[in-house]
């Protein structure tokens, strides 16, 4: 019995460690081997965020204009997917258009390096939003639309929050044709030309404001100079890094766009989603939806060509 018992406990031959030596690793990894390791894991993390970065913007090249854009991506010549890039919203034109402002991830641009009261047309992209057409506002002797003024603020609101209407701006007026600009340029003139002081005052409809972190989808560059994109836009305040939300499909949702379907079009495979939600703000009677006799963004140009004016012809930045 107790040979047996003696035969079951461990062996206890181990040589002893030398005196102060820590005891070996169960992976015998030398220290130069574990810093190796290391070293390795970071840049593979590193590599692993470049790569993320990328996919939705540029790492350090800068797109002043539309013209600057790679033609292989934003004209479907090359690879089949959007041009994502990232940046900030430094004027707003209209409910469906503003001027962008692109930071590439890796350089650094403060608030002072971004366009001021200058004009911005050389250093910013014009951007028309994909797949929404919103109430027109009054230009080109034509009367605003109804709602164009609520589309307009809600646009404002989330990409430059902050933001408000411009007193007195003659933009959104709807009883007659817009009354001419003063010489003194306090009003905004009835057109969409978006090249002109950002970020309130001046020809703008709006004043104040913060600039808004966005991220585009470029699908194309329209006949106008326009890219036409998806725009996703961070709630502010930017709290949550990974949040984005769809501008054009909010604007369906709350009833102040329509699901656009003139040539040309673009929906960045979502237009079963569009119609989804346009549908729906339309059974709930919101926004254009509670007006029976709102015509049609597009319907509406056509009216204005028919009648000798020039009301349905885009601009620039329209």
């Amino acid at each position: 019995m107790s040979a047996n018992s003696s035969s079951s406990k461990p062996s206890s031959n181990m040589p002893p460690l030398p005196n102060g030596a820590p005891p070996s690793s169960s992976l015998g990894l030398s220290t130069g081997a574990t810093v190796g390791i290391a070293a390795t894991a970071v840049v593979v993390v590193a590599a692993a965020v470049l790569w993320r970065v990328s996919r939705f913007n540029t790492l350090a090249v800068r797109y002043a204009t539309a013209k600057d854009l790679p033609e292989a991506r934003v004209n479907r010549n090359g690879t089949g997917g959007p041009l994502r890039l990232t940046g900030y919203v430094v004027s707003v034109g209209d409910s469906d258009g503003f001027r962008f402002f692109h930071t590439p991830a890796l350089r650094w641009y403060s608030e002072a390096d971004i366009p001021g009261p200058a004009k911005c047309s050389e250093v910013t992209i014009s951007v028309r939003i994909a797949g929404t057409d919103c109430p027109e506002a009054a230009h080109f002797g034509m009367p605003a639309q109804p709602y164009s003024l609520e589309a307009y603020e809600y646009t404002l609101s989330k990409l430059m929050p902050g933001a408000t209407i411009k007193p007195g701006t003659t933009k959104f007026l709807r009883g007659g044709p817009a009354p001419p600009a003063p010489p003194s340029s306090s009003l905004l003139p009835q057109s969409n030309n978006d090249d002109t002081p950002v970020r309130g005052g001046g020809r703008h409809a709006f004043v104040g404001g913060k600039l808004g972190l966005v991220r585009v989808d470029i699908y194309r560059v329209d006949q106008y100079g326009r890219v036409v994109a998806m725009p996703y836009y961070r709630p502010y305040p930017r709290l949550l890094p990974f949040l984005w939300r769809n501008l054009s499909l909010d604007l369906l949702k709350e009833g102040l766009g329509t699901v656009y379907t003139q040539r040309g079009a673009e929906y960045g495979g979502m237009k079963d989603k569009f119609m989804a939600a346009q549908d729906k703000a339309r059974r709930a009677k919101k926004g254009i939806w509670s007006d029976p006799n709102y015509v049609m963004p597009a319907e509406f140009k056509r009216a204005g060509r028919a009648n000798g004016g020039a009301a349905g012809a885009p601009t620039a930045a329209e």
